[in-house]
């Protein structure tokens, strides 16, 4: 019987290559974390087994709140975003690292607003947010995309059709705007508009 880990490579290799992109943003965020004693990182979503699989070879604790399902249900039950942010509720100083998959791009600018609010009361001195975007002049694909991590720190995408939230593309002055305390280390821009942040906490 194959291995997971062998399933996982077959499913990746059959991932369109024009999709994939290395992620140097992803890179330093591992180093970042790997250099932390008994670091936690925290995903916010879509959540996908690949990417749990990764983190947990490289930290002590992976936690997962799929943010992307709570707005999605908020949406449908048409409550406001406010109600969804309710179960991302860990203690204080919990995580060193926080991903943020392209989650910025589906907030109004009070959703950002918490969600920063929230990440710089979970995360440790120093954590780091990673933070996937894209350009506000290019759709990279249409619908929500889980950004899949497969070998040698390559990302591809892959469509959440079950998931619908309206977009808001921003720029960066804009978004950068927003994220305070956290303070921009370093960003990448790939090909299609798709660009990566780190964010550090003050």
């Amino acid at each position: 019987m194959r291995s997971h880990t062998a399933r996982l490579r077959e499913s990746q290799a059959n991932e369109p290559r024009r999709s994939r992109y290395t992620s140097h943003a992803l890179r330093l965020f591992t180093e970042h974390l790997e250099n932390q004693t008994d670091a936690q990182l925290l995903d916010v979503g879509p959540v996908c087994g690949e990417n749990l699989e990764f983190f947990a070879r490289r930290v002590k604790r992976v936690f997962v709140c799929d943010m992307f399902l709570r707005l999605d249900l908020a949406r449908r039950k048409e409550r406001t975003q406010n109600q969804a942010w309710q179960d991302l509720d860990y203690p204080p100083n919990s995580f060193d690292g926080i991903t943020l998959w392209a989650l910025f791009d589906y907030l109004d600018d009070q959703g950002i607003s918490a969600l920063v609010a929230r990440c710089s009361y979970m995360i440790r001195p120093s954590g780091i947010l990673l933070a996937v975007v894209q350009d506000e002049h290019h759709i990279v694909d249409p619908g929500i995309q889980s950004y899949v991590i497969a070998e040698d720190f390559d990302v591809f995408r892959r469509p959440q059709p079950h998931l619908s939230l309206p977009s808001q593309r921003r720029h960066n002055r804009a978004l950068l705007g927003m994220v305070e305390p956290f303070i921009p280390l370093k960003s990448f821009i790939y090909r299609g508009g798709i660009k990566e942040l780190l964010l550090q906490h003050k």
